[in-house]
């Protein structure tokens, strides 16, 4: 303990406590890109206390994290309280920081889509990161006569041709995806017939029971006479003793030309490789902690619920459930 005082004959006297009465905060700027880091300016006042200790509190830190010395750094969007409080007393004082998480990039699920003449279909595209503040997307059809888009990326096929519908981010047009639409002509219901079991949503399709899913078994599904090729999402040629998984893709072609192509789901299978197993709740558990992201045919696939929502833990105990024979993901 310090003293302050004077000496007269024998006797001192005391000066009390110095102790920390405020604390002011700043900061340039309280709104921080996601991935900055800033440092706060602290004064202590009365100057006298300024080295005394004081500690670094974050509200939030999901979204903005404080070291000991004040060092902020931005996690993910959204918003934190930073306290900082003596350590001595009660004196505190507090500070509002905002992160923003621009959009760095746009993924489509697909480069190539086949159309007939009168199809619809909606464009599974997305921002990324997850966490973007504004993930609105623009559509645009380099020729609306051939397939026109609306602006929640629903396509219309209108012609025989081809064009290209390009993907804008809304903050910056610069960052964008392009996806190329083949319109051709149109095939008549009764050229092709899905077996019943199988569910055909536009350009999708799931129902495969996942015991009973090798290439020939899905061609014995499929009464046409035109000619049926199938490939992995890596598009190689399976052969038909192969499994087809998650992201591989049916085409049904003339004459060698692709007439319409759909693209597999198998719920549950997160990697594409016809399975379910441990390998995908480690794809999933690593999408949801962000450590690796997957495409949104993957996406979909380990969106149990079929709710059009993003997988999450619960998507990941229902797969364990599976695999543990406990509760069958129903296709």
């Amino acid at each position: 303990m310090e003293l302050y005082g004077y000496i007269y004959q024998t006797y001192v006297t005391e000066a009390p406590e110095v102790k920390i009465e405020k604390i002011d905060i700043s900061i340039d700027n309280t709104t921080l890109q996601k991935g900055d880091t800033k440092q706060l300016q602290v004064i202590i006042q009365p100057k006298e206390a300024e080295n005394h200790k004081v500690e670094y509190i974050s509200s939030n830190p999901n979204v903005v994290t404080v070291d000991e010395k004040g060092n902020l750094r931005a996690i993910r969007s959204g918003n934190s309280t930073i306290t900082v409080k003596a350590v001595e007393n009660n004196v505190q004082n507090q500070i509002e920081i905002s992160v923003y998480s621009k959009v760095t990039e746009i993924v489509v699920d697909q480069e190539n889509i086949y159309m007939q003449v009168g199809d619809v279909f909606q464009i599974n595209a997305y921002a990324k990161p997850d966490d973007a503040n504004d993930p609105t997307l623009i559509y645009q059809s380099n020729n609306q006569d051939i397939a026109e888009v609306q602006q929640k990326g629903v396509i219309t096929a209108k012609q025989i041709g081809e064009t290209e519908i390009t993907v804008f981010a809304n903050e910056n047009p610069e960052i964008k995806a392009s996806i190329k639409v083949i319109v051709v002509r149109k095939m008549e219901d009764s050229e092709i017939h899905f077996d019943s079991s199988l569910s055909v949503n536009s350009l999708e399709i799931s129902g495969i029971d996942y015991k009973e899913n090798t290439v020939a078994d899905i061609k014995d599904k499929i009464t046409t006479n035109l000619q049926i090729e199938i490939v992995n999402y890596e598009n190689k040629v399976l052969q038909d003793t192969d499994l087809v998984g998650t992201g591989s893709k049916i085409y049904v072609k003339e004459d060698d030309k692709i007439l319409r192509e759909y693209k597999i789901i198998i719920y549950g299978d997160a990697n594409g490789d016809g399975r379910i197993n441990s390998v995908d709740l480690l794809v999933l558990q690593r999408h949801i902690l962000e450590i690796e992201k997957i495409e949104p045919i993957f996406r979909k696939a380990c969106n149990i619920g079929k709710n059009g929502k993003k997988p999450t833990s619960v998507d990941l105990l229902l797969i364990q459930r599976h695999i543990l024979q406990l509760q069958i993901i129903e296709q």
